[in-house]
């Protein structure tokens, strides 16, 4: 499940890259993606312990 996760959203970064003809959407996509997926880590250690 993991690797069609980071499919999807290298696909997505792509279509960033392309759509707004920089690297400056990408980056930031990227780096929402990895604070939400940390948020997401840390609430559920939470949840379980």
């Amino acid at each position: 499940m993991v690797n069609g996760r980071a499919f999807a959203l290298s696909v997505l970064y792509a279509h960033w890259l392309e759509k707004f003809r920089g690297v400056m959407a990408p980056i930031v996509g990227h780096d929402v993606s990895d604070g939400v997926e940390l948020g997401s880590s840390l609430l559920w250690v939470g949840a379980v312990s």
